[in-house]
């Protein structure tokens, strides 16, 4: 089988969909008996391996879905309203009526007295004009007071719920400003409190030397932050088709490895070492922006290429997206309901499939640009019915925003990051970065303003439904698989009629 990680793939998901729609229960004793199973028909059966491992991927499925929603939930036993103490793990943003972070339950009170959690949870903080929300960084440890248990996400089916299950998130707490105090900071690791300090660092560098549009769109676009962006800029990204790019994603590690292998050719460092460092880098990267499940799959992606240069392995794309899929959901199930996790996967996959053919109908254009249109094109087919079921738009305009912005960002994350970095050594000689910078992102935030605010830049759609979703990939799937067998049903009368004409030719000769 040519790709098999593919035909996993999908017996995984079939398992974790069939544990959430029937409330399958495999708990460890059964799956253990499968994998008994599995073993002993493998060696019975040995022609009929991969059927037999893929039944067992369907138990797995419903097996890791199972673990991961039967948890214990613990604060339905505090006191309510509760008294937590919990640590902030990462800034407050605001987030409509309030604002949000994300926290991890150090304790909370019971009747038998305080008892100690480690779960995660998102905050949602009311009247925070009581406190310094500035001083609450990562780390901080915060005293909560007449918390609200809002909701407990361990047993809830809701479409939200589960993205917020993606997130890690067990509970949904809300409270008031007037109920929260900072009584401590938890001490974090030398490299993770060092890292933190230096991204404050960057992070108010950008502010004194740019405009507040401007820094805050470096800001998201660098550490894949949208709260930086205020609700109305946010939105004429959505509307122009261009919120990918405030978002860190596949594009970004596509840049960043194209400009470090291109700085590393200069210094004449090797192909071996340049792929080492270049990993390194990544993962670096990853971690200094909390690991979004973008950059995993782009890091991972990257890692598998590394092996299969390294073991001089043939490395089929498609193949290793479905094995970086596989070992993410494998780690958490619920990140399937994970919008990023369904952009990200299918924008790549659709890229990956469709730009090759998308690319030769733009043969008549200048290479760069038919480039461009191409997998800009080959993402937004990949990504429709995602866009329109959560965000209820279609960016009709996209191709053009994207041809006209995208170019640009090799050079705003080049500045941006070597200017950023130098920052945390001379403010000074990094200010010389911010001039150039400053043009390029003004020109980007002009663009997606005039784009943005166009009467038919962005198309409605209301209605559309999980089932709808489905429908357009299996469709999408038959037509692709239709035009590729059609394909080479084509390439091979070509070669049997080049075979017949050579050996008319030769009989003729004769």
């Amino acid at each position: 089988m040519r790709r098999p990680f593919v035909v996993l793939l999908f017996f995984l998901l079939s398992g974790i969909l069939m544990a959430l729609s029937t409330g399958l229960r495999v708990t460890p004793v059964v799956m253990l008996i499968v994998l008994l199973l599995t073993l002993l028909l493998l060696l019975t059966f040995g022609n009929r391996q991969m059927l037999i491992i893929f039944i067992a991927m369907v138990f797995f499925g419903s097996y890791i879905f199972y673990i991961h929603s039967s948890a214990e939930a613990r604060l339905l036993e505090a006191h309510q309203p509760m008294i937590l103490q919990a640590e902030l793990l990462d800034y407050l943003k605001l987030k409509g009526y309030y604002y949000e972070a994300e926290i991890k339950v150090i304790g909370y009170d019971t009747a038998e007295g305080y008892k100690n959690s480690g779960e995660k949870a998102l905050l949602q903080l009311r009247a925070a004009e009581a406190i310094d929300i500035k001083a609450l960084t990562p780390g901080s440890l915060l005293q909560l007071e007449a918390a609200e248990l809002i909701k407990n996400l361990i047993v809830s089916n809701d479409s939200y719920d589960l993205y917020l299950r993606s997130k890690g998130y067990r509970y949904v707490i809300r409270g008031s400003g007037y109920n929260v105090s900072q009584i401590g900071s938890v001490r974090k690791w030398p490299l993770l409190s060092s890292s933190l300090r230096a991204r404050i660092h960057v992070e108010e560098f950008f502010d004194r030397a740019l405009m507040p549009k401007a820094a805050a769109l470096i800001k998201s676009i660098l550490f894949g932050n949208q709260g930086y962006m205020q609700e109305e800029l946010l939105a004429g990204f959505s509307r122009s088709g261009t919120a990918h790019i405030v978002a860190v994603s596949g594009l970004h590690i596509g840049i960043i490895v194209l400009l470090i292998q291109k700085l590393f050719d200069l210094i004449g460092l090797g192909k071996n070492r340049t792929i080492i460092l270049t990993i390194v880098l990544i993962y670096g990267y990853a971690y200094i922006v909390g690991f979004p499940v973008s950059i995993i799959r782009a890091g991972l992606m990257y890692f598998i290429y590394a092996l299969a240069y390294f073991f001089d392995r043939r490395y089929d794309a498609v193949n290793g997206l479905m094995l970086v899929a596989v070992i993410v959901i494998s780690f958490n199930p619920f990140v399937v309901f994970s919008v990023a996790f369904q952009m990200s996967f299918s924008a790549t996959l659709s890229i990956l499939l469709l730009y090759p053919r998308l690319l030769k109908l733009m043969k008549r254009l200048p290479k760069a640009i038919g480039s461009l249109i191409a997998i800009t094109l080959a993402a937004q087919i990949g990504t429709i019915p995602i866009t329109a079921y959560y965000f209820k738009q279609l960016s009709v305009i996209s191709p053009l925003t994207n041809l006209l912005i995208v170019p640009c960002m090799g050079l705003v994350l080049s500045l941006g990051l070597v200017g950023g970095m130098l920052s945390l050594i001379s403010v000074k000689a990094a200010a010389i970065f911010m001039l150039p910078l400053s043009w390029v992102l003004k020109y980007i935030l002009v663009i997606v303003e005039v784009s943005g605010n166009l009467k038919y830049a962005s198309l409605e759609i209301k209605g559309v439904e999980s089932w709808h979703m489905l429908l357009y990939y299996v469709l999408l799937t038959v037509i692709y698989i239709v035009l590729s067998y059609s394909a080479v049903m084509i390439k091979k009368l070509r070669r049997l009629g080049k075979y017949e004409l050579s050996a008319n030719s030769r009989g003729h000769q004769k």
